[in-house]
């Protein structure tokens, strides 16, 4: 899309994403992501003196018989009870048709909904318990099932406060994956998302190319090279760290902390874009300092909501992993907080694109904000709407559903501001 003349030249974007390449991007990313990588899980739960019962973690198993094993030591704390010998206590298994049920019962009788059981020989040394073993069954369709340790008959003794519960699992479908049924095919995803962001990469600088034989390149147009550039690299990183995970079940932390900060980065420079531009940047002045938010400078107020925003997400992505309620990084209490946040910007983006229309009144420029508006929704609404339709479904099928989909908005601004 042209953009306007400011100051009597105008500039243009030229560039042009071929959307076939993103629909076969988008549907064989979801459609075929189904092939198994591996895990391991290691982690450590608080017992109140209380509240006997401690959530462990959760697995869901596909149709067939899924394995699992689990072994658990008490932590080296001074709260810790001191065991004078060896105390049995059950390790609880709970199946996700009750669990909402179970999750409201006081805790020290929620063991009357649950499936099985296994006995784990806790050590007085605070050496790891012999392994537990046990196979679950799925007939009809996957389930997700939910391990828990509890203590209700205070064998453990008493304790002046919470204390550490040490355990690791290993979880095992049919087919001998290690990850539960909603993360399958997560580096195939991973793998589909760096090649379209490379994809649009190339595209973006053979037109580049073109453009730079007439003129130099808009700022922008640089910053739009930035954020697809990080987008880039942080795919590939993030595929790499799950191709490590795949392997010794941990991954690269490096990868995937470099992974993150450069997903953020991208998304900060495009929401910072798409404001900017609503508040009349390049629109109604070439000047980025006479663009203004009320009487303040707008760059500086437009960075910092962008800032608040990421920093709750980095916040979701790593909050309770395995909480027993999350599906993906932001459900919960933090991927409501993020969506409240969402819809203000998108506000604050329909009151700028209002103002900066009704202050331009040459038809080409209306033209371009009524289609930039709408292909601006598509990134504020995005996750809002995804989010709150992904609630609907069953919860082994989120995290694939919001994989899939977060990924996707970021590519609509730049290829719909950058086409002729």
């Amino acid at each position: 899309l042209p953009l306007p003349p400011v100051d009597g030249r105008p500039e243009e974007l030229t560039f042009d994403a071929d959307m076939q390449v993103w629909r076969f991007v988008v549907f064989t990313s979801f459609l075929l992501s189904g092939f198994a990588e591996g895990k391991v899980v290691k982690d450590t739960r608080w017992m109140a003196p209380d509240k006997r019962f401690v959530y462990l973690s959760k697995f869901a198993f596909k149709i067939g018989n899924g394995s699992f094993k689990y072994r658990i030591k008490l932590g080296t704390h001074t709260n810790s009870p001191a065991l004078e010998k060896n105390v049995t206590l059950p390790l609880l298994i709970f199946l996700d048709n009750h669990w909402i049920e179970v999750d409201r019962l006081p805790a020290c009788e929620r063991s009357k909904k649950v499936m099985t059981t296994r006995q784990v020989i806790v050590q007085k040394d605070n050496e790891w318990s012999p392994w537990v073993t046990g196979v679950l069954h799925q007939s009809i369709r996957p389930h997700v099932w939910y391990f828990a340790f509890s203590d209700c008959q205070e064998l453990l003794g008493p304790t002046s406060g919470p204390f550490p519960v040490m355990f690791e699992s290993v979880m095992l479908q049919e087919d001998g994956s290690q990850f539960s049924y909603e993360l399958l095919g997560t580096r195939f995803a991973a793998a589909m998302q760096a090649l379209s962001y490379i994809v649009m990469m190339l595209v973006f600088l053979k037109r580049e190319l073109e453009l730079m034989r007439t003129q130099p390149l808009h700022p922008i147009i640089q910053v739009l090279n930035v954020a697809i550039l990080s987008s880039a690299a942080g795919s590939l990183l993030n595929m790499t760290h799950l191709f490590f995970y795949a392997h010794n079940g941990t991954g690269l932390t490096l990868c995937d902390v470099l992974s993150e900060v450069l997903s953020m980065l991208s998304q900060m420079l495009v929401t910072t874009i798409l404001l900017l531009i609503a508040l009349g940047y390049t629109l109604r002045t070439g000047d980025l300092a006479k663009v203004r938010v009320g009487s303040a400078p707008a760059l500086p107020v437009v960075a910092t909501v962008c800032v608040g925003h990421l920093v709750l997400v980095a916040i979701g992505n790593h909050m309770a992993d395995d909480s027993r309620f999350k599906f993906h990084s932001n459900e919960g209490a933090i991927g409501w907080t993020i969506v409240c946040i969402r819809i203000a910007l998108y506000a604050i983006f329909l009151v700028a694109c209002s103002n900066t229309y009704l202050a331009s009144p040459a038809s080409r420029l209306q033209a371009f904000l009524r289609t930039y508006t709408i292909a601006s929704s598509l990134y504020f609404l995005a996750f809002p709407l995804l989010f709150i339709v992904t609630s609907i479904f069953a919860p082994y099928l989120r995290h694939k559903i919001m994989s899939n989909g977060v990924w996707l908005p970021p590519i609509a601004p730049p290829s719909w501001v950058g086409t002729p």
